[in-house]
C-alpha cells in the first residue's frame, strides 16, 4: 500500500480556495505561479502519491494558468523530469516560441529547470503527473532542455505501457508499493529516451 496524501481547495473558506492553492503550489520543491478565472470559488483536487524516490500526483482542477518562471528556477529547482498524462480536458503550453495543445491520452514529458506555462481549457482537467529525480535518468543535462517540448506516443511501446500503469494507478493504489519506485523510474527513463533520442520529434501541436 502507498503512502497518499489527499489536498483539496474546498477544505479552505469559499473566498480563500484560490489562494490557498497558490500557496501551496509555491511551497512545493519546484514551485509555479498560478491564476484563475474562478477565483470566487476554485475547485481543485490532487492526491500525492509517494513510490520510493518517484512522486505521483493525479489532480483535478478547474481552468487555470501556471506558470515555472526564470524566477522561480532560480528560488527552487529539484532536478527532476515531470511526465503527465493527460485524462480529461486540453492543456495549451508554451515554452520560449514554442507552444503546443495536450489533448487526452497524450502524455507529455517536461523538466523542473525550463521555464514554461501552461493553460487549461474552460472544462475541469485531469492529469495525472509523475516526478522523476534526473538523478535515476543517467541522460546528457542538456537533452530535457533542448527537446522540450515533446508528446510521448501512449499507442504503442513504452509509452503505452507507462500510461496502463498511470491509468491503473489513479483507479487503484492497492496493488502498488514503495518499493515499485525503480521500476517506475525505469519506465520513464525508457519514455524519455524515446523522446531524447537521435531525430525524436518535438511535440507538435496549434498555437493558443
Amino acid at each position: 500500500m502507498l503512502n497518499e496524501r489527499v489536498f483539496r481547495s474546498e477544505d479552505a473558506p469559499v473566498a480563500d480556495r484560490l489562494a490557498y492553492w497558490q500557496e501551496r503550489l509555491e511551497r512545493t520543491p519546484a514551485p509555479v505561479r498560478l491564476s484563475s478565472d474562478h477565483a470566487h470559488d476554485f475547485r481543485a483536487t490532487q492526491r500525492v502519491l509517494d513510490v520510493g524516490a518517484v512522486c505521483v500526483w493525479p489532480a483535478t482542477f478547474q481552468s487555470m494558468v501556471s506558470r515555472r518562471t526564470p524566477k522561480l528556477i532560480r528560488q527552487s529547482d529539484p532536478e527532476v523530469f515531470h511526465l503527465s498524462l493527460v485524462v480529461s480536458g486540453t492543456a495549451p503550453g508554451r515554452w520560449g516560441d514554442h507552444e503546443v495543445v495536450y489533448e487526452p491520452t497524450d502524455l507529455h514529458v517536461n523538466d523542473s529547470s525550463v521555464p514554461w506555462e501552461i493553460h487549461t481549457g474552460r472544462s475541469p482537467a485531469t492529469s495525472v503527473g509523475v516526478e522523476v529525480p534526473k538523478a535515476l535518468l543517467p541522460l546528457p543535462r542538456h537533452a530535457a532542455a533542448d527537446r522540450i517540448p515533446r508528446r510521448v506516443s501512449t499507442r504503442e511501446g513504452i509509452g503505452a505501457l507507462l500510461a496502463q500503469f498511470l491509468t491503473q494507478l489513479n483507479a487503484d493504489t492497492s496493488c502498488y508499493r514503495p518499493s515499485d519506485g525503480p521500476a517506475w523510474a525505469g519506465s520513464c527513463r525508457a519514455a524519455h529516451t524515446d523522446t531524447t533520442a537521435p531525430g525524436a520529434p518535438r511535440a507538435q501541436g496549434g498555437a493558443t
